[in-house]
């Protein structure tokens, strides 16, 4: 009789480690870091989380928040003084209280927005389409895609772009940029606490 060949088990050569997750996540938010826009949600896991906290926690303008805590995280990290600035926007503050969602004037808007994200995950209740705020998108395409969302989008990148397809193509490509130079930084530094102390060092300068 002859025998099947055995089949060869496929190593992974592309393993990572947290570290290299935790740069992934640094390089993935550059923007965020380099202030392009205030926020970003991202889900890691309990380890990454840990790190990366402790990496922040070096630049008091970073905060991140734990949205939703499970087998991962969902968490919000900002530079306080630009979502700060974002919220503090009077057509900001009118849109949120219009869609009647339960954001209301003197009260903390991150707070009820942390709440509804926090029902969305645990509650099944409808995803807060208002994130774009928080994110930094702009006020037309949020209202846009909120309030008639059978209108079709120019076209998407980081949101969805219902107007200004010049202005918003521009901040993609910063975006990516951004991002470019962040990995491109992670590549040559040998250890996460190098990447880390340059790029924090960046950031002091934006």
């Amino acid at each position: 009789k002859r025998r099947g060949k055995k089949k060869k088990k496929k190593k992974n050569f592309f393993k990572k480690t947290v570290e290299d997750s935790v740069k992934e996540h640094i390089c993935l938010n550059a923007p965020v870091i380099m202030g392009l826009k205030p926020a970003a949600i991202f889900t890691v896991t309990k380890a990454e989380k840990e790190i990366l906290e402790e990496i922040f926690s070096k630049n008091s303008d970073f905060v991140i928040e734990t949205l939703y805590s499970g087998t991962k995280d969902s968490i919000f990290l900002y530079r306080k003084g630009l979502l700060e600035g974002q919220l503090a926007q009077k057509k900001i503050k009118r849109f949120l209280y219009s869609l009647k969602l339960g954001y209301q004037e003197g009260e903390n808007s991150l707070c009820r927005f942390k709440e509804r994200f926090r029902r969305y995950k645990e509650e099944g209740e409808i995803f807060p389409h208002e994130v774009g705020v928080f994110l930094g998108y702009p006020l037309w395409d949020i209202r846009a895609f909120i309030e008639t969302p059978e209108k079709k989008a120019q076209f998407t990148g980081y949101w969805k772009v219902y107007f200004d397809p010049e202005g918003a193509l521009k901040r993609f490509q910063l975006f990516d940029q951004c991002i470019k130079e962040f990995m491109d930084m992670a590549k040559r530094s040998e250890s996460l606490s190098g990447m880390v102390e340059c790029c924090l060092r960046q950031a002091q300068a934006a």
